[in-house]
């Protein structure tokens, strides 16, 4: 059996969301709030300087995984996120207390930012070597084709064995027709071991964000038509729902056509003939939302006004 890379227990557990999000939420705690009033800090802390740390330590979640989900699009360099994510929340964080007129405390939320600023930048270039992805190629098809990009490195495999090397995952084309028994049996123990085995065309997608068509194929029963049955169920759904809804709704209905009316003169109900199902024209009911034959003269003194 074959070794996935980063699959220890503590690879794992180094490597995941959640351990470097508490750890990073406990070294912020501790920065913005222990060397200010100790570590009696309960007893000491000010309401201010304590709303302001809980702000910060939320600033930092959001930050942190934020950066964490820009890391996944191809070809984004976080390393360039890093300083404007922790900005604009750090900014929205002092934006919300200025329009609420809170009073917090800005030694707290500059050392929060400062934390942050350095924590993701650290986790960044010390985790920088293990992000990058090593893929192991079978030298088949379209793999031969595979070029290393940033982020990523393509091993081309001389047998059908990984000997104690470890891979992010196996890359085959599993469409080339001189695929023989040999490498099929070879991927079959990468899957058993728990390494994935990815299609060309998956890794292709991935990593540069585009997809790439081949052919047009037909749907499953050969028709682009909705079978009778479903449509049948769909009509009978929108029935019920019709009819169960409008009881409901009847009161704030009622309540729209009179601030329409109040707004302004002309009819509540607004109705066009558009073109639906097979080209059948059907009046179509919904409440006004423009003026009904307003002059342009008393638009522009309405403006004025």
């Amino acid at each position: 059996m074959y070794v996935r890379r980063h699959s220890r227990i503590h690879e794992q557990i180094l490597l995941s969301t959640l351990f470097q999000l508490t750890v990073g939420s406990l070294l912020v705690s501790c920065v913005t709030i222990i060397p200010l009033w100790g570590f009696d800090f309960w007893n000491r802390i000010d309401k201010n300087s304590f709303n302001s740390a809980m702000g910060v330590l939320i600033a930092f979640n959001i930050t942190f995984i934020s950066l964490r989900r820009l890391l996944k699009y191809p070809g984004s360099q976080s390393s360039a996120y890093i300083l404007p994510t922790t900005a604009i929340v750090f900014g929205i964080l002092v934006a919300f207390n200025l329009i609420n007129r809170a009073e917090y405390s800005i030694q707290v939320i500059l050392l929060g930012f400062i934390t942050t600023l350095s924590w993701c930048y650290i986790g960044y270039f010390i985790g920088h070597r293990y992000r990058l992805q090593r893929f192991a190629l079978v030298p088949l098809g379209e793999a031969l084709e595979f070029r290393e990009t940033h982020g990523t490195q393509f091993v081309f495999l001389k047998k059908p064995d990984l000997g104690k090397e470890r891979f992010d995952a196996v890359v085959a084309d599993l469409r080339a027709k001189n695929l023989t028994p040999e490498w099929e049996k070879f991927l079959a123990r990468c899957t058993l071991s728990r390494i994935p085995v990815y299609h060309t065309k998956q890794i292709i997608e991935s990593l540069t964000g585009r997809v790439k068509i081949t052919y047009l194929s037909e749907n499953e029963f050969g028709s682009l038509l909705p079978s009778k049955f479903y449509e049948t169920i769909k009509r009978f759904i929108d029935f019920i729902a019709a009819l169960f809804f409008f009881p409901i709704f009847s009161p704030f209905m009622f309540l729209i056509a009179i601030l329409i009316r109040l707004e302004s003169k002309g009819k509540v109900v607004f109705s066009q003939k558009r073109m639906g199902y097979r080209g059948r024209i059907f009046t179509l009911y919904k409440f006004r939302t423009m003026y009904v034959e307003k002059k342009e003269k008393d638009l522009l003194k309405e403006k004025m006004i």
